[in-house]
């Protein structure tokens, strides 16, 4: 996709547009480059350079007006679109944080949107895209490896060093409403809820992906619940059983994607060669016949989906952006 202008270093970050029509490239280099995405030439539209930032996060805003960058340093900025302009975001008043170069927005349906940093020691920060402006946070037990936020925008999901996924109501943001311990993980590395809010997925240091049912019954139906008393009040320790799980990498988990209609689970790892499968949710399989052994991914860093589920963009250590049809779809 990006073979007009392949990046100088890792790709950290890919991301298709909202409207499908631009991918987004980003990494160490210190550019953000932006695609028409064709399917055949993928002509470059831009490329932003960022002196003072390699870049190790960059994404669409919900609404796709802007480009949020990200890196270890104690700002972030935000690029314009429409305007070309960029502004930088100071470091956030109210909570020190050294680095701001993990984060996670929140999905199109919330009228605010909001951005999660993964900070030190269990702290995860919240800000207003907005107001440029610190907003709250929330505080786990061990250290915050991974993040997501619920499709319906109204809970974020963390998970880290101890093993257990801490969901949390943002409408009352010390509250913590459930605590799954995630089945065989010492460390979740990866966390993913699906756009339709039926299933979650966390991957785990180990290389195991488990997929779970967010139907499924609550502790109080389970003889093995318990409840617990901690800084954020009475929350409930879940031990939740996975519908799956899937063994198919042996390495730690960096990426879970889910396409936009939940049918397809996209799980990856940085550590091994052509470490990435696609799985189908609904019968939590597999799939065998792609990517084969002769399909060149080289060591995958990030991934993406579009809107519409056509086309998967693959991210990888070499500077290229692969882009993948899957006709299952229309584009």
């Amino acid at each position: 996709a990006n073979a007009s202008e392949p990046s100088d270093a890792v790709i950290r970050s890919v991301q298709l547009h909202p409207n499908g029509s631009l991918l987004l490239t980003a990494g160490l280099d210190k550019a953000v480059r932006l695609f028409d995405v064709d399917g055949s030439k993928n002509a470059k539209v831009q490329s932003v350079f960022f002196n003072d930032l390699p870049i190790r996060k960059a994404c669409f805003s919900s609404d796709g007006t802007q480009v949020i960058v990200a890196g270890r340093r104690k700002h972030f900025y935000t690029y314009d679109l429409q305007g070309g302009t960029t502004e930088r975001v100071s470091p956030l008043i109210g909570r020190e944080e050294k680095s701001l170069e993990s984060l996670i927005l929140s999905p199109t349906c919330v009228h605010k949107p909001l951005l999660a940093f993964l900070g030190a020691d269990g702290h995860v920060p919240l800000v207003s895209l907005d107001s440029r402006s610190y907003v709250g946070s929330v505080k786990m037990n061990g250290t915050a490896r991974s993040a997501a936020f619920s499709a319906n925008g109204l809970h974020l999901l963390t998970g880290g060093g101890d093993g257990t996924v801490y969901i949390w109501d943002l409408r009352n943001q010390r509250r913590c409403i459930e605590r799954i311990v995630d089945e065989g993980a010492l460390s979740v590395t990866s966390l993913a809820t699906s756009p339709t809010g039926k299933h979650l997925s966390t991957g785990s240091d180990s290389g195991v992906v488990n997929v779970y049912d967010t139907a499924a019954p609550s502790s109080a139906e389970r003889v093995n619940s318990l409840t617990l008393k901690d800084r954020s009040g009475l929350d409930r320790e879940i031990k939740r059983e996975p519908i799956r799980a899937i063994m198919n990498l042996t390495t730690s988990i960096d990426t879970l994607t889910f396409n936009s209609d939940g049918q397809m689970l996209a799980i990856s790892s940085r550590l091994k060669r052509d470490a990435l499968k696609l799985v189908h949710i609904p019968s939590c399989t597999v799939f065998s016949n792609w990517p084969s052994s002769k399909t060149p991914l080289h060591y995958v860093w990030c991934t993406s989906f579009s809107p519409t589920g056509g086309y998967l963009a693959v991210g990888n250590a070499r500077g290229r952006a692969l882009l993948y049809r899957i006709r299952a779809y229309d584009v």
